[in-house]
Order: C-alpha cells, then structure tokens, then sequence
C-alpha cells in the first residue's frame, strides 16, 4: 500500500503478500468487506489491521482462484462473482462458494481454456445482473453471454463483449465494445 495521501509512494518492509507459494495475482476488486485479491487457484481478502498502522491478509480460498481480472464484478446486493477456472464463484462477506452448478454441463465445459482470459464482465445496477461474456465452442473471441440475476443463470448471444464497464454516476449505463446481430427493420 502507498502512503495516504501520497499515491504511489511506498514504504520500505511494508509490502503484502498474500500467497505465500508466490503466485502471480491475476486479479485485484475493491468490495464492502475489504480488497479481494485473486491468483488463478487461490483468493485472499486484504483489510486494515487491528493497529490501524497496515493491512493484513487472510486466505478465502487455497484452491479458487480467478482466471479473467475483467471477469470480476459486484452485483447491487454486495456479491462479488468472478470466473475461475472451472466454474463461477461468489464471495458474500462469509465464504467464497460455487454458483454455477446449474449450468456447468451446457456452458463451463464450452469455454474456450485457452482464451477464457479474455472473458469480461459487468454489472447492470439497474436490473441487479451480472453479465460475463465468454470464448466457448472453439471461439478466440468472447460469443455468449451468460447473464446471473441473484438467482440463476440464462444465456445471451445476440452482444459478444469484448470490453464492458459501468459508469459511475446516476445513470449507471453499461458500455460494451464488440460484436451484435442487427437486423434490418426498414424493409
């Protein structure tokens, strides 16, 4: 952590790490418990010390991790969701868990592992959903959507997002980059 007030500047010996076999972090989310921090097979909270002097870190997860930093996203409730490697997962302030039972035969065994990197998701605040685009069938671009409302899974392929954020006002709009089917409605 850097010195408050002074982004940027760090204090000698007072570096965090998390994992202690040293793996690479592979993702990083702010939430109202404290700072998730994510390497591809293990995720770790990061929040102030009892002194008030530093931060601390406490292990989640030593087996889930996250595999897309952009796949991250924090749903109106205070769930956090993030894809890992095998399924989605969910941390509400207690315990890190799997969400993605329901649709692990029809979809998480279509991702395609070798571009699941570039997977990418968002929250729409207005409907409470969180929208993670993924490579599945073979694809080196992300084309299906799969869209969690709080209480299950469906499917979206009419956008392949490739990038996709929030804004931070009163709007809260959803921006996507990428591809959607457009139909001609003149004729």
């Amino acid at each position: 952590p850097s010195a408050p007030l002074f982004w940027g500047t760090f204090p000698r010996d007072s570096e965090i790490i998390p994992d202690p076999t040293g793996n690479q972090v592979t993702g990083m989310c702010n939430t109202s418990f404290g700072m998730l921090v994510f390497t591809d097979s293990s995720t770790f909270l990061v929040t102030p010390n009892q002194e008030g002097t530093g931060f601390r870190a406490a292990t989640l997860s030593s087996v889930v991790g996250c595999v897309s930093p952009d796949s991250i996203g924090t749903l109106p409730t205070g769930l956090t969701l993030w894809l890992g490697d095998r399924e989605f997962f969910a941390y509400d302030g207690d315990k890190v868990y799997p969400i993605s039972r329901d649709i692990k035969e029809n979809v998480m065994r279509r991702i395609n592992r070798g571009y699941h990197l570039k997977a990418c998701a968002g929250v729409d605040m207005t409907m409470g959903e969180y929208r993670c685009s993924l490579p599945v069938d073979g694809s080196i671009k992300n084309n299906l959507t799969m869209v969690f409302d709080g209480e299950g899974w469906r499917e979206r392929d009419d956008v392949r997002m490739q990038a996709v954020c929030t804004t931070r006002d009163h709007r809260n709009y959803m921006l996507a980059l990428g591809y959607a089917d457009v139909t001609d409605t003149t004729t």
